[in-house]
């Protein structure tokens, strides 16, 4: 009676673990920001540059696992760095690019969509670059073109809300 009852948890042991696997998924996406630099644009106004944009599109990608039918954990990049539409001019460049681990709670409906909520402490950094900075020597008569960068990182949180569409279904 005991090896019968031994038996018969174990086959529902063995068939409840293949039946909750997790599951590993990536996704690639493009997404769209607004961000408030007035602050950094009062103090820009010497220069030649009159301000930073405030619309930036991060491409971003993610690896994660599903730990529970509709919530996953996993790593997140954010990066504007090679669509960089925050330019105010030709010379100026202001990439920015966040990183951390991101919980997502999900919610797929008609099999091709997904709602989701998530919400990630992320470091992130950005640079401000100017590619055309010229120097003159006017004893030697030489003029030489330098780029020029000065890096900041920061700490925080990043919350979002989205509406996914999957191109392949593999629900």
């Amino acid at each position: 009676m005991i090896k019968k009852l031994s038996h018969i948890i174990f086959i529902l042991i063995f068939t409840s673990s293949v039946q909750g696997q997790y599951k590993i998924s990536y996704r690639l996406g493009l997404g769209i920001g607004f961000t408030k630099p007035d602050n950094f644009n009062s103090s820009l106004s010497s220069i030649e540059l009159s301000k930073i944009g405030s619309t930036w599109f991060p491409i971003h990608h993610d690896l994660s696992i599903n730990i529970y039918p509709s919530l996953r954990i996993g790593y997140k990049k954010l990066s504007t760095k090679l669509i960089t539409y925050n330019r105010s001019s030709n010379n100026y460049i202001l990439p920015i690019i966040f990183h951390g681990i991101n919980i997502e709670s999900f919610f797929t409906f008609r099999k091709k969509f997904e709602i989701n909520f998530g919400l990630s402490p992320m470091l992130g950094n950005a640079k401000f670059i100017n590619n055309k900075l010229t120097a003159t020597d006017e004893k030697l008569g030489i003029e030489g073109k330098t780029t020029a960068e000065i890096k900041n990182s920061t700490f925080g949180f990043y919350s979002s809300i989205g509406l996914r569409m999957y191109l392949m279904s593999f629900l």
